[in-house]
């Protein structure tokens, strides 16, 4: 009988880099067949968030937890410790959330819309409106645009009503160009987003 395998998207964060060590996380990143990017919250206590991405098709959390593990250890041999494991499905599937998170952690939803950084006290407002949060991937030459974030740690049917509420309240002023609904079934460190999202 074949294994039923799911996309997880694993996310490894490090600390703050300069410019010689974000070249050499990059590096790090391809090397570990890895997407790179270089997070900038627009507030919070920890602004800069260089992170690891990548999906694999795994039967499960624990095994989705040793591949990040094996990963996070290759990270720190090239002196780029990871201080925070992140875990992700799309949000179809919250039913593989298990124990192997440990007892104390809460899994959330989380929803990631790429519009166009305009009108932006107007933006920034609609987001403090609706709980909402800006970033960027500095890596990337996106001046004219922002990922708007929104985390539920609640039941899908209140993170469905909360974004249908964001999306419309963004549309037509800022159109969504792309966007991703996730459930985070681990998180080792969210008080990285302590000032910027709820944890």
């Amino acid at each position: 009988m074949s294994v039923a395998l799911f996309p997880f998207e694993i996310h490894l964060t490090t600390g703050s880099l300069s410019a010689d060590q974000v070249r050499a996380f990059v590096r790090a990143c391809e090397a570990l067949q890895a997407k790179p990017l270089l997070i900038e919250l627009a507030r919070g206590q920890h602004q800069q968030q260089p992170m690891l991405s990548k999906v694999l098709l795994l039967p499960d959390l624990p095994a989705a937890l040793a591949a990040a593990t094996a990963d996070a250890e290759l990270l720190g041999f090239r002196q780029l410790p990871v201080q925070r494991v992140k875990i992700e499905v799309p949000a179809d599937y919250p039913y593989l959330a298990t124990p192997a998170a440990g007892a104390a952690f809460r899994p959330y939803y989380e929803w990631h819309g790429r519009v166009p950084y305009e009108q932006v006290s107007s933006l920034l407002a609609v987001c403090t409106q609706h709980g909402a949060h800006l970033s960027r991937n500095a890596l990337k030459d996106a001046a004219a645009t922002r990922f708007v974030t929104l985390r539920e740690f609640g039941p899908a049917t209140v993170f469905r009503q909360r974004l249908a509420q964001l999306q419309h309240a963004l549309q037509p002023e800022w159109p969504i160009q792309k966007q991703q609904a996730e459930y985070c079934l681990y998180d080792s460190n969210s008080g990285l987003d302590q000032g910027w999202l709820p944890n």
